[in-house]
């Protein structure tokens, strides 16, 4: 993709990869998320785990997506890997933001 993506957007791109609503896609945001914990820290992380004790120690209902950016910073490294796994996705999310900017403008 040769569209420079703020931060913001990167996250905003990945909240609606993992949100997404249709079946087929639903099991996109669990595969993103294994994908992460293999290729940022290997075999025996667990994210889901991280995210639960996080959640319990601090009293809040965070998930996987909010926990790689406000406790992490992984939010690029998420985003990059979510662009080879999903690459048609990622792009068509991006067209459409681009395209909405545009009008709004």
């Amino acid at each position: 993709m040769n569209k420079r993506i703020l931060l913001i957007d990167k996250k905003r791109l990945l909240r609606a990869l993992v949100d997404s609503t249709k079946e087929e896609d639903a099991e996109k945001g669990w595969m993103l998320f294994r994908e992460f914990e293999l290729v940022c820290f290997g075999l025996g992380f667990d994210l889901k785990k991280k995210v639960d004790e996080y959640n319990k120690k601090n009293n809040t209902e965070i998930d996987e997506l909010d926990y790689a950016d406000t406790v992490m910073g992984k939010v690029p490294e998420l985003y990059e890997l979510a662009a080879k796994l999903f690459e048609n996705d990622v792009k068509e999310l991006v067209d459409e933001m681009y395209n909405l900017c545009k009008k709004v403008a």
